[in-house]
């Protein structure tokens, strides 16, 4: 919808699209005034129809099928009189497409086309495969229990921040968190089941099954309203400082964005962490090492696609996201490319090919995404001083840090056709602040010491996945590297570590841990009145 708005006003009033599209006949002025207006209306209608399917399903209420079915036959009354005036207009679409990154341009016009009336129920079922898909990169900070030694600070309010979490999870279509802890604790077992309840159905995490190589998992976490076909993982060697004792690595998830596609490869991760100015040298050279495992675990899990010279090779898109830990940032008050940063993306581009910064491509810089501080007259303070290590604002090289990326590899066609499936839209920072002039009392200004990475991608079915069959997923082999993959199906997960080892559990924990992730999930289950309101309560996980 907006985007027939865009193009409208796009191919009237931009000089460009001026040039390279046919003058509109005399009158046409007036009815493109009041098309537009009824787009203006039928617009927040419609999101708003939207949120109130998607909050009715998570409160498990009974949906206002009236206000939903008028908003949606205004819907489509619209599109069709958009599509009539842009096609009767002989405008072609292909030269007045936005820029990827612009708002307007939801969904992408590519998507377009003669609409088929879907009556409301199978409108409401195509919520699962939505046409915007609302992504999130955030690293949580729920450390798993530990001695208190180990803490940067006194007390880092887990059970509060988690509960304000959770009332952000509706808005999200794809959800990839770092530092959530699945060891010693229920708090991840407790966010999943949370998350189940606002739609997000599907879900990957690090394994627990670590000991006696590590003491903690990796923390990391992917929530998905959409399928999840195929799942694996990938353990790093051991870090250095506190890294060692946690099996860092990355979440691998194919995800379908489509009843036959498209597809979206899918990867979370966290690098090694500096700890100091002193050890940064070494810290970089670990992170150095752990991309270049990472890098090849991606081209083996996201070969998907048979070349003409019988090559396996990448053909769907894929999304590389998570706190990376090396900082973007030139200097304190500079946003321009650090050196990491430049061997960073370049290394990316020759293992992975074709490469977007989603943030800095929107923002123009590396915006902070850690250890953020503001200028009160003359007097630099620091923005968070809960979370975040006090230490940290006395260094002038760990402050004002950008850590976190949403990386984008596009479709990559192989001869087929160029129609680009999954089109990034928006990409900004969520900063996750708590407004405590209405959450009074609240312990935290927000809810982490990072910030999260929001973005959006456009999902455009070309016919040929209309009516393409659903593809298998292809077995996975040995590789050079000593990577031992498997290929699974369900829920089973295939997980690779760089000494060769596999192991194919249930939902992400091992298999030797099984029996008693059954029984934690047996005493979430029970609790589960607790929990069922979250918005009306603030149950503690």
């Amino acid at each position: 919808m907006t985007s027939n708005c865009w193009i409208i006003n796009h191919c009237l009033g931009h000089r460009t699209c001026q040039r390279t599209t046919p003058a509109l006949p005399n009158g046409r002025l007036g009815t493109e005034d009041s098309l537009r207006e009824q787009l203006e209306t039928v617009l927040p209608q419609l999101l708003e129809c939207k949120l109130q399917i998607q909050d009715s399903s998570a409160r498990q209420q009974p949906l206002e099928v009236d206000s939903c079915r008028e908003a949606l036959a205004s819907a489509r009354s619209c599109q069709q009189m958009a599509w009539k005036f842009l096609t009767s207009n002989g405008i072609d679409l292909s030269h007045v497409v936005p820029t990827k990154f612009a708002e307007e341009m939801l969904p992408h016009p590519a998507a377009f086309g003669p609409p088929s009336g879907p009556s409301l129920a199978e409108s409401i079922s195509a919520e699962v495969f939505p046409p915007v898909m609302r992504l999130l990169s955030y690293n949580l900070f729920l450390r798993a229990p530990a001695p208190q030694f180990t803490h940067n600070n006194e007390d880092d309010r887990k059970d509060e921040r988690l509960c304000r979490f959770v009332e952000h999870l509706a808005r999200y279509d794809l959800i990839c968190l770092q530092e959530v802890f699945g060891a010693f604790s229920q708090r991840r077992e407790w966010l999943i089941h949370v998350a189940q309840r606002f739609g997000l159905k599907d879900s990957h995490r690090s394994s627990t099954n670590v000991r006696p190589r590590f003491i903690v998992d990796g923390g990391l976490l992917i929530l998905s309203r959409l399928p999840i076909v195929y799942k694996s993982q990938l353990t790093f060697d051991p870090g250095m400082h506190l890294d060692r004792f946690s099996a860092k690595g990355a979440l691998y998830a194919k995800v379908q964005c489509g009843p036959k596609g498209p597809f979206l490869h899918v990867c979370t991760t966290h690098l090694q962490s500096t700890y100091s100015e002193d050890s940064a040298p070494f810290a970089q050279a670990t992170r150095h090492k752990q991309l270049q495992s990472l890098v090849h675990f991606l081209k083996e899990q996201t070969n998907d696609h048979i070349s003409d010279n019988g090559a396996f090779v990448r053909r769907w898109p894929l999304l590389l996201c998570g706190t990376l830990n090396f900082n973007g940032r030139r200097g304190l008050m500079d946003g321009g490319h650090s050196a990491e940063y430049r061997a960073v993306l370049q290394l990316l581009k020759e293992q992975l090919g074709e490469v977007r910064d989603l943030l800095f491509d929107v923002a123009g810089c590396h915006p902070v995404t850690y250890a953020d501080t503001r200028l009160t007259g003359s007097q630099e303070v620091p923005v968070e001083r809960v979370l975040t290590n006090a230490s940290v604002y006395k260094s002038n090289t760990l402050k004002r840090q950008c850590l976190d990326y949403m990386f984008f590899f596009p479709y990559q066609p192989h001869g087929e056709s160029t129609h680009e499936p999954v089109v990034p839209a928006t990409c900004q920072i969520q900063k996750f602040a708590v407004d405590r002039s209405q959450d009074v009392g609240a312990p935290v200004t927000q809810l982490s010491d990072h910030y999260g990475v929001e973005g959006s991608l456009a999902i455009i079915e070309s016919p040929a996945c209309l009516t393409a069959e659903r593809p298998e997923q292809r077995s996975r082999i040995t590789d050079s590297q000593g990577y031992k993959l498997a290929s699974v199906s369900g829920e089973e997960t295939a997980t690779a570590q760089p000494d060769g080892q596999v192991q194919l559990d249930s939902g992400g924990d091992g298999v030797a841990e099984e029996a008693a992730r059954q029984e934690a999930a047996a005493e979430v289950e029970a609790a589960a009145d607790e929990v069922e309101a979250v918005a009306d309560a603030e149950p503690t996980p």
